[in-house]
């Protein structure tokens, strides 16, 4: 079975704070939730950005050995 590939930046995001606004908002549905991680994905500053970016180049680098690894067997 290959590898699977990673999440995007966004989606790393979207695990960190799921839980907090989930909480913070329990009534809503989870279509409400999305659209609040959305809207506070689209505000986040250039350091939050440059965060998740660096953690899913280190993904989509080890996504790549793996995927290497998997071509030569």
């Amino acid at each position: 079975m290959p590898p699977k590939k990673p999440l995007t930046a966004f989606f790393l995001f979207k695990e960190d704070y799921w839980k907090q606004v989930k909480d913070d908002n329990p009534t809503l549905k989870m279509t409400e939730i999305g659209k609040i991680m959305c809207e506070k994905w689209a505000k986040a500053d250039q350091q939050t950005i440059a965060y998740y970016e660096a953690k899913i180049q280190e993904a989509r680098e080890l996504y790549e050995q793996d995927m290497k690894l998997y071509e030569s067997q």
